[in-house]
C-alpha cells in the first residue's frame, strides 16, 4: 500500500521514529507541511493518508475512490468529512486517548505558575522593579502552599466495558419457589418479588483498560453508593475489573446506601448489603464499609433506613458517620460523604490537609 503523511511536523520535532510505520507502508512520503492547495495533489493514488491538522473534504475523498483509511495523530476528527468517509467505506481511526498524560503535566504546570504568581513576578522583574520596592512587603505577591493541601480536581468517567451488555436479573416469588428472569436495568426494580443474582449478558465481558488503568493507580476507590444490582453489582460482572479492583493497593471503600430502594433492597440493612456484593464478586474485595449512622426526618413510601449494626466477628470494618442529606434524609450529603472519604484515607496515608480551626474532623468511633 502506498502512504503519505501530509503534516509530520506538527507532532515531531525530528524526535520520532518512523521505521515502524515505514516497515508496514514501505511506500510512505513524509511531509513537513501540506498547504491547501497542496493536498488534493499529495493524496492522489495514495491508499492512506495520515494527518494532524490538514484538512479532508468530502470533494478530495470522492476525488480518491482508492482510499482506504485516513489515520489522524490526534483525539479529533472535525477536520475530516466523516460522514463523506463512511459513505464511500473509507475509515477514519484517531488517537482517542493522545496526549493524556501531557494535558495532566500541563494543567499541574498551570496550577503552580498561578499559586506562585509567575507571571506577576516576571512582569515586576522585566519592568526593573524587583528589589526595588522601597515598603515591604519585598514580596508583594503572596503565593499559596500547596503541601498538605486537596486539589479539586474533577474525574473522568470511565465505562467498566465498551462490549454491548445487557443486565439480567432473577427474582423470586414470595408464593412462588421458581425464579423469574428480568432483563433491563430499568426493569429490574419494577418487577415483582426479591432479587437472587444479577447476571450479564454476555457473561464474562472484557474490562475497559483505561478503566484498569484508572483502579490499579487510584489511592482510593470508592464502591458506591447507588443502586446496588441495577448500578454497583455490574460494575464488578466484569472479571478483570473486579481483579484489578482485588489487587489494588488502594483504600478500597464500599459506601452502604442510607436507605433501602423498592424492589432491590427492601429489608436490606448494611450487612446485607456487603453480603450481595460479595455473593457477586467474591470475598477479599472491600478493605472497609462507610456506613450512615444518622437515621433523622421523613422517607418516601415504601424506603426504610439502612443500619448498620455491631460488627461480626470476620466481618470487613465498618466506619460510621452522618452522611445523610438533610433536605432528602435517603440520600448522602455530596460534602459530608467526600469528607468522610478523605478522613478514611488520612487515617491511612496522614493528613491530606491542615485540619480546619484545630478540630481533627475524623469519623466518630464506632460503637
Amino acid at each position: 500500500m502506498r502512504g503519505v503523511f501530509l503534516d509530520l511536523g506538527t507532532v515531531s520535532n525530528g524526535d520520532l521514529d518512523m521505521a515502524s510505520l515505514q516497515r508496514v507502508l514501505p511506500d510512505l512520503n513524509l511531509h513537513e507541511q501540506t498547504g491547501p492547495t497542496d493536498v488534493a495533489a499529495r493524496i492522489a493514488g495514495r491508499d492512506v493518508v495520515l494527518l494532524n491538522k490538514c484538512r479532508i473534504t468530502r470533494e478530495l475523498l470522492a476525488a480518491n475512490p482508492q482510499l482506504r483509511l485516513i489515520a489522524l495523530a490526534a483525539t479529533g476528527v472535525d477536520n475530516v468529512d466523516v460522514n463523506a468517509a463512511r459513505a464511500l467505506g473509507i475509515a477514519v481511526a484517531n488517537l482517542y486517548d493522545y496526549c493524556t498524560p501531557s494535558v495532566a503535566q500541563h494543567v499541574f504546570a498551570v496550577v503552580l505558575a498561578l499559586t506562585h504568581r509567575l507571571r506577576d513576578y516576571d512582569a515586576l522583574a522585566r519592568r526593573g522593579d524587583w528589589g526595588r520596592t522601597a515598603q515591604p512587603p519585598a514580596f508583594p505577591y503572596p503565593s499559596r502552599e500547596l503541601a498538605g493541601r486537596v486539589l479539586g480536581i474533577r474525574g473522568t468517567v470511565l465505562p467498566s466495558t465498551l462490549r454491548d451488555v445487557a443486565l439480567l436479573a432473577e427474582k423470586s416469588l414470595a408464593a412462588d419457589t421458581q425464579a423469574i428472569r428480568v432483563a433491563g436495568e430499568s426493569r429490574i426494580p419494577s418487577a415483582p418479588g426479591s432479587i437472587l443474582r444479577v447476571q450479564l449478558e454476555p457473561g464474562e465481558p472484557p474490562a475497559h483498560p483505561e478503566a484498569i488503568r484508572a483502579v490499579l493507580a487510584a489511592d482510593l476507590i470508592a464502591i458506591g453508593p447507588g443502586s446496588l444490582f441495577t448500578s454497583v453489582v455490574p460494575n464488578l460482572l466484569v472479571p478483570d475489573l473486579a481483579s484489578a479492583i482485588r489487587s489494588s493497593r488502594a483504600l478500597r471503600v464500599f459506601v452502604c446506601n442510607v436507605a433501602t430502594q423498592p424492589g432491590e433492597t427492601d429489608g436490606y440493612d448494611c450487612l446485607r448489603h456487603l453480603a450481595a456484593l460479595e455473593d457477586h464478586s467474591g470475598p477479599g474485595l472491600i478493605d472497609v464499609v462507610l456506613a450512615n449512622d444518622r437515621m433523622e426526618g421523613p422517607l418516601p413510601e415504601g424506603v426504610a433506613w439502612v443500619c448498620a449494626e455491631e460488627d461480626a466477628p470476620g466481618m470487613v470494618p465498618v466506619q460510621r458517620a452522618d452522611l445523610a442529606d438533610a433536605g432528602r434524609p435517603w440520600r448522602h450529603d455530596a460534602e459530608k460523604l467526600a469528607q468522610a472519604l478523605i478522613t478514611l484515607l488520612e487515617e491511612k496515608t496522614g493528613p491530606l490537609e491542615p485540619p480546619p480551626n484545630g478540630r481533627n474532623g475524623r469519623l466518630a468511633p464506632s460503637n
